[in-house]
């Protein structure tokens, strides 16, 4: 895994419903910007379609 982010220039993270994202935070500490989508709280029956830090 080392190998790839130090090869990677951002990590992407599509997800519909993640936990703990544990691969997000690797990437964090091996100083890589992580973009991912907004998740939308469970029950809301929004998908969140949006980008995570998008104005809405």
């Amino acid at each position: 895994m080392r190998a790839a982010l130090a090869a990677a220039q951002a990590l992407v993270l599509p997800s519909f419903a993640e936990g703990l994202p544990v691969v997000a935070m690797e990437a964090m500490a091996a100083g890589r910007p992580v973009i991912g989508t907004l998740i939308a709280p469970a029950g809301t029956g929004d998908a969140g379609n949006q980008l995570a830090g998008a104005a809405r």
